[in-house]
């Protein structure tokens, strides 16, 4: 059964998010059409600050089949853009289960959410959105279960893309995200094993569609991310971007040792 939520496209938000980017906030008004690939300030989580886990993660149904603790990081998403958002508009979201599949013997479960984002009043939705995340045993990162194959990675340009803790925190802001792995480094370290704060994937995903909207010089029709490694905060990661044929571009997110990180297909 679907449920829904609504919103309001906040014209503050998007002054927040052209900051983060380090754009003019003031070049955007009510009335003005969000960016496509900004939509992620909208219908954030506001669970009570009681009923957060531990590790600030707002997810709450996270125990496997058999009661053992998970752990849910975002596998990837795919969304389609049937129309634009004015700034300042009153917005609605449907969410609804899609699909589920068990991976890896059973040991990830891949859990398929399809939004569909309605300015209000209106009838067919302007954003259609499967996002996919994935539960885990909850396994120090140290000791990670599987890791990602190295594959080649194509020839084409390549920009930094090196994010310090501040910025991690003002996206953290944006999202209501209080998962503190992203800001929180003595907890990333000492609890979850990881080498320094770890990169939002939205964050990540947010940069490549920035990329795709400098070098091709145009908005996104259509957006299929997915996520493999995580980033981690003050590495010397990078974006590269190659053009395909068909109009659709191929553009990803590596490790400073050249491992593919994220990528986006997006037309």
């Amino acid at each position: 059964m679907a449920e829904a939520a609504h919103d309001v496209c906040s014209l503050t938000l998007v002054r927040r998010v052209a900051a983060l980017l380090d754009r003019d906030p003031f070049a955007w008004e009510e009335g003005f059409a969000l960016p496509r690939g900004w939509e992620f300030i909208l219908f954030t989580p506001v669970t009570p600050q009681s009923q957060l886990r531990p590790d600030g993660h707002h997810y709450r149904d996270v125990n496997g089949p058999d009661g053992v603790p998970t752990k849910v990081v975002l596998g990837g998403r795919r969304v389609r853009y049937e129309g634009g958002i004015p700034i300042g508009a009153r917005v609605t979201r449907t969410s609804e289960i899609a699909g589920e599949a068990l991976k890896d013997g059973g040991r990830l479960r891949i859990v398929t959410r399809r939004h569909k984002t309605y300015i209000a009043g209106g009838s067919k939705p302007v954003i259609v959105e499967d996002e996919d995340m994935i539960y885990r045993p909850a396994t120090p990162a140290a000791a990670p279960a599987k890791a990602a194959a190295l594959k080649p990675l194509p020839d084409g340009p390549r920009r930094p893309f090196r994010t310090d803790e501040t910025m991690l925190f003002r996206y953290s802001v944006l999202t209501n995200n209080a998962h503190r792995i992203h800001y929180d480094a003595p907890f990333a370290r000492e609890v979850e094993g990881y080498p320094a704060p770890v990169i939002n994937g939205g964050l990540t995903a947010l940069m490549l569609v920035e990329t795709f909207r400098t070098e091709a010089g145009r908005t996104p029709s259509s957006v299929v991310t997915r996520m493999m490694r995580p980033l981690f905060c003050g590495d010397a990661n990078r974006i590269g971007w190659t053009a395909g044929g068909d109009g659709e571009w191929r553009i990803w997110a590596e490790t400073p040792a050249g491992e593919l990180a994220a990528e986006a297909r997006i037309a």
